[in-house]
């Protein structure tokens, strides 16, 4: 048997089975309480308040969804292009290996996002909760 023979269903599947599993089990209130101590911020509770409908949380919901990977991608893509030129340049002004200024400049980046995270951190948590917060609505029995 060759070990590359699982494909993104064969993931899929395993991944559905897990979390099913796990609900059955029980394993899932972890979600809820996580959820819930998210929707809990009063900075949150401020933007989607309990009144708000579920299909108005439901369309919140769909939108983040179907938009997330669009924003990953693009947080993703224009830092690996700068990277790589960073790492291109290193090495014709340098000589340095094109693997290792591509390391020098990840892990400037992660230190330069450590130091400023006080401008990003609180944007960042407040939207977390929000969308806790728009979950729990959307998921809730009607």
């Amino acid at each position: 048997m060759k070990a590359g023979w699982w494909r993104w269903p064969h993931w899929v599947l395993l991944t559905l089975v897990v979390l099913y599993g796990a609900s059955y089990l029980g394993l899932m209130s972890y979600m809820d309480q996580a959820l819930n101590a998210l929707a809990g911020d009063p900075a949150a509770t401020a933007s989607v308040y309990r009144d708000t409908l579920q299909g108005e949380a439901l369309v919140l919901v769909f939108g983040f969804m179907l938009l997330t990977p669009i924003a990953l991608a693009l947080v993703l893509l224009i830092p690996l292009i700068v990277s790589g030129a960073f790492a291109a340049f290193l090495n014709r002004a340098t000589n340095l290996p094109v693997y290792a200024g591509t390391l020098l400049f990840w892990i400037a980046l992660g230190v330069v996002a450590y130091f400023l995270r006080e401008h990003w951190y609180p944007q960042a948590q407040w939207f977390v909760n929000v969308m806790a917060r728009g979950f729990l609505i959307a998921l809730q029995r009607a």
